[in-house]
């Protein structure tokens, strides 16, 4: 952890759904083993925030390859999109965060959302999936939704660890305001 190789390149955006917005890019890799697969989920696509000044990511989707190196073979078109029947992701997809559970998936997903004062939000939802492409929400989403104070507008920006001492520890941003809002770090654990 103190040595680190050059920079490698895996992705850069080019489809037509990746380039949608102000910031060409894609970005949230997520990457897992799949047999003998590497499988490299990615955020691709913009949506600005007016009221926070900044961007979120519009779709998600992965690409594949033999080799951690590459080169990847994109899926084509988003396993997760901006949805208005999915109040928690009805503006944009965010990142998705994918394990495997038994031998399923398990996905936590940050969709962008308009709340119902019209202001930017996001919230961590639980996914489902037999096959990591096709994903379902957990009825009881969202599993951790903005609320007062430090964590007020958004969360987001994730990270899982599965059975630590039998409990599982979802780190989050958290963002307190919206344009200028100030962003803090949390956990919540699940026993």
């Amino acid at each position: 952890m103190e040595r680190w190789s050059e920079e490698h390149v895996l992705l850069e955006p080019k489809l037509e759904w990746e380039l949608e917005g102000r910031c060409k890019q894609v970005r949230n890799p997520c990457l897992i083993k799949v047999g003998e697969t590497y499988r490299l989920y990615y955020s691709g696509g913009t949506v600005w925030l007016d009221d926070c000044g900044y961007e979120e990511p519009k779709y998600v989707s992965f690409a594949e390859a033999e080799d951690i190196c590459g080169p990847y073979r994109r899926y084509g078109k988003p396993i997760l999109k901006p949805n208005p029947e999915v109040p928690y992701r009805n503006l944009g997809a965010g990142a998705l965060k994918v394990y495997r559970w038994r031998e399923q998936y398990l996905g936590f997903n940050n969709g962008i959302y308009r709340d119902g004062s019209g202001r930017s939000r996001s919230a961590i939802c639980l996914l489902a999936s037999l096959d990591g492409i096709r994903w379902v929400d957990a009825p009881f989403n969202p599993i951790i939704p903005p609320t007062k104070g430090w964590k007020n507008a958004l969360v987001y920006q994730l990270d899982v660890v599965l059975n630590y001492e039998g409990k599982t520890i979802i780190y989050y941003n958290a963002r307190q305001g919206w344009r200028g809002g100030v962003e803090r770090i949390g956990a919540s654990i699940l026993k």
